[in-house]
């Protein structure tokens, strides 16, 4: 099954992640508004965060399909959905 081998976790390790925690971090902080920005669908329309400002609640994962944590939480993100 997708995502369910051992990808890159030669390159990754539990060291590395608390070095980075360690580091600073330039990106925004918790429950700073996010920055507006466009993106390309797969259906290939153009929209921008600000299209739905007001309007629906927005969920930006960032994750690669190969990566095991990611494929597992795709079942827990589409009951979110369907919620």
């Amino acid at each position: 099954m997708l995502g369910l081998g051992t990808y890159n976790y030669g390159h990754f390790s539990r060291e590395l992640f608390h070095d980075l925690a360690r580091s600073a971090f330039a990106g925004p902080g918790p429950g700073v508004r996010a920055p507006d920005f466009k993106a390309t669908t797969l259906d290939g329309e153009t929209v921008r965060l600000s299209d739905y400002s007001g309007k629906k609640n927005v969920l930006l994962i960032f994750g690669s399909a190969t990566c095991p944590m990611t494929a597992a939480s795709i079942g827990q993100i589409n009951d979110l959905y369907d919620r």
